[in-house]
């Protein structure tokens, strides 16, 4: 019985010291001072850059002084790696740095997955934004060109060996909001990946990233096609309030125009024939509320200077035209447009090579009941257009 509690009195102890070396090896191993940075500090990981600026925590979990060489291991965020320097950026003194692990070997496996979690957790939250350098190309399927100081978002990234170029460097990208794709080169990204730390990315081959790019593609083809809707919309509600003013426009003509009843005469040009005849392009609308069969026209040309001129057969300073209708009534509303409206062309034609101007004199209407109106001094002015 003695012998038994002895062994076991024994082995207990040993356990026991066991866990205590453990506990103890475990906590040194995982030492840390929490600290801020004094002064900005860059960490250049071979063609990304790392960038910490004053103010911004760290932790560091190992120190090792050789000579001049300080080597810590610290982790702020989304990086956790070694690093060499002799001034020391950070408000700690040497006491706290002494008291740390020398070897950051098993501090980096706690800290680096800490480190790729926050990278993975900015990355899909789009925080790694950067713009592209110049002639920057990415290829995929729908064969994108990004140009310079073109923004772009990083999310995965996965170096590749090339045998004929040597590494090749994939990351995803979202450009400009349009598209998003694979993008890959070997050397142009260096000048753009400042605070973006690649190896701590997804890779790549991650199916969350290959998630995340289909679901940037579907929201950006819903927001397009939204756009595209949107668009189109707005050039409907375009079409709508022109075809609105169109239509007021035209009623307002239209009521416009049943205010000078009987009619509206516009002169809309003199032709000179060969022979140097001149015929008179006329339209004629009826504003009246009766049907017309004849209109008579009377009067004279003028030349450059605005004398008279007289008409080469018969001598007569005198033009008459006779419109044949039948010329409808104007409606109640502008439906039927042109029913009321005829267009005449005079002959036989006014023979004056200098005639320049035709002016109205008197305008005779004929309606078909044989009733008759003439127009003529101010009544016929106000009614008459000429457009030459």
């Amino acid at each position: 019985m003695i012998i038994l509690k002895y062994t076991i009195m024994k082995h207990l102890r040993t356990i026991v010291m066991a866990v205590i070396a453990v506990i103890a090896y475990s906590t040194n191993a995982t030492a840390q001072v929490e600290t801020r940075m004094t002064q900005n500090l860059t960490i250049n990981g071979g063609n990304w850059t790392k960038v910490l600026k004053a103010g911004d925590p760290v932790t560091i979990f190992s120190y090792k002084q050789d000579g001049d060489t300080h080597s810590f291991g610290i982790y702020s965020n989304d990086y956790a790696g070694e690093i060499d320097m002799r001034s020391i950026p950070f408000n700690v003194d040497s006491k706290q740095l002494k008291k740390l692990p020398k070897s950051s070997k098993r501090g980096l496996k706690t800290y680096t997955p800490m480190a790729c979690a926050k990278a993975r957790e900015n990355a899909f939250a789009g925080k790694y934004k950067t713009t592209a350098p110049d002639m920057f190309f990415g290829t995929n399927a729908l064969e994108i060109t990004v140009t310079k100081n073109t923004p772009i978002t990083i999310v995965g990234f996965k170096v590749v060996p090339d045998p004929y170029s040597g590494i090749t460097k994939y990351y995803y990208y979202v450009l400009k909001k349009d598209e998003a794709g694979l993008c890959d080169n070997s050397s142009l990204y260096k000048f753009v990946m400042n605070d973006v730390p690649l190896p701590f990315l997804p890779s790549t081959d991650d199916p969350q990233v290959k998630a995340f790019i289909a679901k940037e593609k579907q929201t950006m083809k819903e927001r397009k096609a939204a756009e595209m809707r949107a668009l189109e919309e707005k050039a409907r509600k375009q079409r709508e309030e022109q075809e609105a003013q169109r239509k007021a426009l035209e009623e307002q003509e239209f009521a416009d125009l049943k205010l000078m009843d009987p009619a509206y005469i516009e002169v809309k040009k003199i032709f000179m024939d060969s022979a140097g005849g001149n015929e008179v392009s006329i339209k004629f609308t009826n504003c009246s509320s009766q049907r017309i069969k004849y209109v008579y026209f009377t009067g004279y040309f003028l030349n450059a200077v605005g004398d008279k001129c007289r008409n080469e057969v018969g001598g007569s300073t005198v033009w008459k035209y006779t419109g044949v209708g039948p010329i409808s009534r104007i409606p109640d509303t502008p439906d039927n447009f042109g029913t009321y409206i005829k267009r005449f062309r005079s002959d036989p034609p006014f023979y004056s090579k200098n005639a320049r101007k035709l002016i109205l004199s008197s305008v005779t209407i004929e309606y078909m009941n044989g009733k008759k109106i003439v127009l003529s001094g101010s009544e016929l002015e106000d009614r008459v257009d000429y457009q030459y």
